[in-house]
């Protein structure tokens, strides 16, 4: 409930938000007129005197930012064990499998994305950490789609959901082995929100094998983590202990992508930050658009 206004929270707001005292005690007076503590927030965040403030606020990670220490190699033995960590982390009940979510806005996304470059959707496409299976019924709609996930609940979730919607006819596989379900060469990879949640080797593996799959003149449209303040990795390190999936993020350095992609005969066309995973100061949360050599 929204608490009433008295003058100290009237004047801790000042301190708070606007980093000051009250110019006045007629201020502070009309400042309390606002009658409760979420009227005052609300007029002091859409006020002249906050809109500076926030705009001279790191609203991405900064240029400045130090280098990370990345371990993005490791041994088949190892990326397998990394696999089945994320898969007994995500096998969640049906109704928490859906990290994806938002099946339309992300496929807005893509279809932007690929508009400012001169591309179209077309032939098959391949969806990686499909989740409940929206992103996969919106393509499925005027192409082919495969779609995949490591956790057996969230192929339960896109089953059902496909099966409830006529438009929806995707393949949805199981990433059970270091193929994560890509069998066969397709025209477009896509993925939201599923690379980040993989140790950087697993996410490196699982790019390497779509980058090989990619058909010539193919297109991949993604979103990872590249970048996160205090972030490290090493083989010898031990996980720490299991926590919330959702919030268990990785990082794989944009230098990594850049080589995966040139060794694959994939050329850069576009890279951008997007503000998907908070707090975006101390994360940098890329989206790649790339193409391979015809």
């Amino acid at each position: 409930m929204d608490e009433p206004l008295t003058e100290a929270s009237a004047r801790l707001a000042y301190q708070f938000l606007l980093g000051r005292a009250p110019e006045s005690e007629a201020m502070l007076h009309y400042a309390m007129s606002f009658g409760t503590v979420g009227r005052l927030r609300e007029a002091f965040l859409n006020s002249l005197e906050f809109e500076p403030i926030l705009h001279r606020r790191p609203r991405v990670v900064a240029a400045d930012a130090p280098p990370l220490q990345v371990e993005w190699h490791a041994p088949d033995a190892a990326l397998l064990a990394m696999l089945d960590g994320v898969r007994l982390a995500w096998d969640a009940p049906p109704e928490a499998a859906d990290r994806a979510g938002g099946g339309q806005a992300q496929a807005a996304v893509l279809r932007a994305c690929l508009a400012r470059n001169g591309l179209a959707l077309r032939g098959a496409a391949f969806e990686l950490g499909c989740g409940g299976g929206a992103l996969a019924g919106e393509l499925a709609r005027q192409m082919h789609v495969t779609a995949c996930d490591a956790a057996p609940a969230a192929l339960a979730a896109a089953r059902e959901a496909g099966a409830r919607e006529a438009g929806a006819r995707a393949q949805l596989t199981l990433a059970g082995d270091l193929r994560f379900g890509m069998q066969t060469p397709f025209d477009l990879f896509v993925s939201f929100h599923a690379l980040q949640h993989s140790p950087p080797p697993l996410a490196a593996r699982v790019l390497d094998r779509a980058f090989a799959l990619l058909r010539p003149g193919g297109v991949a449209v993604f979103q990872a983590l590249t970048y996160g303040y205090g972030y490290s990795y090493a083989l010898a390190t031990p996980p720490p202990p299991a926590g919330d999936a959702a919030s268990d993020l990785h990082v794989l350095p944009q230098a990594a992508i850049f080589q995966l992609a040139a060794e694959a005969g994939c050329a850069v066309l576009e890279v951008f930050d997007d503000l998907s995973v908070p707090p975006a100061a101390l994360w940098r949360s890329s989206m790649f658009v790339l193409r391979k050599a015809a």
